[in-house]
């Protein structure tokens, strides 16, 4: 049913950001991200926050930028894709 809904969004210009939050487990939301057939675009996005928050700490780097970099790295593919192909 969540496959069927992510295809399906994909004929939209929509992207899907998906955070987990948490130690997870996130096998299941980095198959989504990786591995959904049939998608007209590659729409979704799974974003592992403990796993960010844990490598700045062990960096000693911000927090904020490294996420939001991970959260939005997609978008500006996800949006060439959905102009290219005229779906605004």
């Amino acid at each position: 049913e969540t496959i069927d809904a992510i295809v399906d969004a994909s004929e939209y210009p929509l992207a899907i950001v998906c955070i987990g939050v948490g130690d997870g487990p996130w096998e299941l939301m980095q198959q989504f991200d990786d591995r959904v057939p049939r998608r007209r675009f590659d729409n979704f996005q799974f974003v592992n926050f403990h796993a960010i928050e844990k490598e700045c700490a062990r960096q000693g780097e911000a927090l904020d930028p490294q996420f939001a970099l991970a959260a939005l790295m997609e978008l500006p593919a996800q949006y060439k894709y959905v102009r290219d192909n005229n779906m605004l």
